[in-house]
């Protein structure tokens, strides 16, 4: 009796820490690859519930980005090898919206020292993942800034700084297209007179581009950014 009793006891712990921290605890068999339990913040994260996974077990792989399935489906078949595992994925949800997942799974073995199961833990790192992003991109347009600024002070043609400033703001800023157009006011359109990148022929063969209200798409934000005076 004493010993169900602790049995019981040490149950309830486990089932108030799972059921109360928004990481997923998951268990599964290592030959069979069978989940034998997934805790509630599969719910939060995979935004999907736990009954429909306990009805289609392949649902959390298929809720799995297409671009990040292959190398998930490659460590899930290689669970049963007595070794950690450690994945960042995406995962899209029934509303398409997009969490980044860090998933780390450990071998657990018998009493013979044969890995017969699979333990894991899953958390939701979208938040560290935009941060990270949102810092690789500042250090880009600082790096940018600087080339620019340095271009500034020793080209005195105008021109050659035009087409320096769109390159560095390729190579350095890490973006997919830099351009530069002057104002006609008299024509109220904007003539691109430099260009680097994808596409950069192609752009400054273009026709310019219209400042009249209604001429142009709202998405070109290059009319709009003239009008509204803003970046």
């Amino acid at each position: 009796r004493r010993f169900l009793a602790s049995l019981r006891e040490s149950e309830e712990r486990f089932r108030q820490i799972t059921e109360n921290i928004r990481e997923v605890f998951w268990l599964a068999d290592a030959v069979s690859r069978e989940l034998l339990y997934v805790s509630p913040g599969f719910d939060l994260i995979w935004g999907r519930s736990r009954d429909q996974l306990r009805t289609s077990p392949g649902l959390w792989l298929d809720a799995v980005h297409a671009d990040d399935r292959h190398k998930v489906e490659q460590a899930v078949s290689n669970q049963h090898i007595a070794a950690a595992r450690d994945l960042q994925y995406r995962v899209v949800r029934p509303d398409g919206s997009v969490r980044w997942v860090h998933d780390r799974a450990f071998p657990v073995r018998d009493a013979s020292g044969r890995v017969y199961r699979v333990a894991g833990v899953a958390e939701d790192i979208t938040g560290q993942r935009q941060a990270e992003s949102k810092i690789r991109g500042l250090n880009r347009v600082y790096a940018m800034l600087s080339g620019i600024n340095n271009a500034i002070a020793r080209l005195t043609d105008r021109q050659q700084l035009y087409e320096e400033a769109c390159r560095i703001a390729v190579e350095h800023g890490g973006f997919g297209i830099a351009w530069i157009g002057q104002v006609n006011a008299e024509r109220m359109e904007i003539a691109p007179v430099a260009a680097a990148g994808l596409g950069a022929d192609s752009m400054l063969r273009h026709t310019a581009v219209s400042l009249q209200p209604g001429v142009t798409s709202e998405a070109n934000v290059a009319p709009r950014a003239f009008r509204e005076r803003r970046p």
